[in-house]
């Protein structure tokens, strides 16, 4: 009998025009799919590791850049407070999807995390794992900089000349690496005393 029920209910809701139609929603935003991330990410969902790291952001953040940069990839950075993220979005077909690969390692070349500086007129880092070309895009405060690149033997320096010392005051810097199909993002933030 639970068998007659069971497909008597697949029959009805297979017929037609008492249901409503249901139209193609929309993929999500990299917005979107970033924040679903970060709340996922801060509930233990991506395990011990991403707890942490995205556990400041999980009451709420302000969006520094959400842009996409080359090809598939886009990056968005984030802050709350004196924390600031990175997250590399690569796009499938019509869908974004956060990136975790990270081939490509960002160093940090000054100022460095955390550091309470008395001047600053430069932002700088190092992106290994490049091999040939590729792009590099710094962003400090949510503004593109104007970046230069110098490129090693097994790495490429990537550097910002500030027109004028930054203002006294908190300030958080996004990077994003690309080369061929790999992309890597990095952020962090510094005071000016």
């Amino acid at each position: 009998m639970k068998r007659i029920a069971v497909f008597g209910v697949l029959v009805l809701a297979g017929c037609g025009s008492a249901m409503p139609k249901q139209t193609a929603q929309p993929a999500p935003t990299p917005d979107a799919v970033a924040r679903a991330f970060v709340h996922a990410a801060a509930a233990g969902d991506y395990g011990a590791t991403l707890e942490a790291r995205f556990m400041p952001f999980a009451k709420g953040y302000k969006t520094l850049v959400s842009e996409r940069v080359v090809g598939p990839f886009g990056v968005i950075g984030i802050r709350r407070g004196r924390q600031v993220e990175a997250i590399v979005m690569r796009k499938n077909g019509l869908v974004w999807k956060v990136d975790l690969l990270q081939p490509l390692k960002i160093n940090p070349l000054g100022p460095q995390p955390g550091a309470r500086e008395p001047v600053v007129q430069q932002v700088a880092v190092e992106v290994r794992g490049i091999h040939g070309h590729g792009v590099a895009v710094l962003y400090l405060d949510g503004v593109t900089l104007d970046s230069k690149s110098a490129f090693g033997p097994t790495s490429v320096t990537v550097y910002a000349n500030l027109a004028a010392p930054l203002a006294k005051g908190s300030h958080s810097v996004v990077v994003f690496a690309n080369a061929a199909a790999k992309a890597a993002a990095f952020a962090w933030s510094f005071s000016v005393r």
